[in-house]
């Protein structure tokens, strides 16, 4: 059986992807082989408001919720990320550290590509 991190299925959830879109064959290939799939349960914590960047992440399927804390420690600003959503993005490229956190919903599988790739 293959499981959801080979290549294979690297491959084909890229392709599906709309940020992916205008790559071609062989552009896919390579992002394909630096990435990663990983399944996350839910109420699984993906990233923590404040983290240091460390991937580049896509929802391949579930539903995410994004928020952050105020004071008291209650949610704010809540933001769902649904299949096909990307994120992450704003802080690999700035070397800030993340402004939300990032929870499953419910089950999800999410493509991460590591900063350094």
């Amino acid at each position: 059986m293959v499981g959801i991190s080979s290549f294979f299925n690297r491959f084909n959830f890229l392709k599906q992807l709309p940020i992916f879109a205008n790559c071609n064959w062989i552009e896919l290939q390579r992002i394909a082989r630096k990435a990663t799939a990983v399944e996350y349960k839910k109420g699984d914590i993906i990233y923590e408001e404040g983290s240091p960047p460390d991937f580049f992440y896509c929802c391949i399927s579930g539903r995410l919720q994004a928020y952050s804390h105020n004071k008291q420690g209650k949610k704010i600003n809540t933001e769902f990320i649904h299949r096909g959503m990307h994120f992450g993005i704003i802080s690999v490229l700035t070397g800030e550290t993340h402004s939300l956190t990032i929870e499953a919903i419910n089950n999800s599988v999410i493509l991460k590509i590591s900063k350094e790739d």
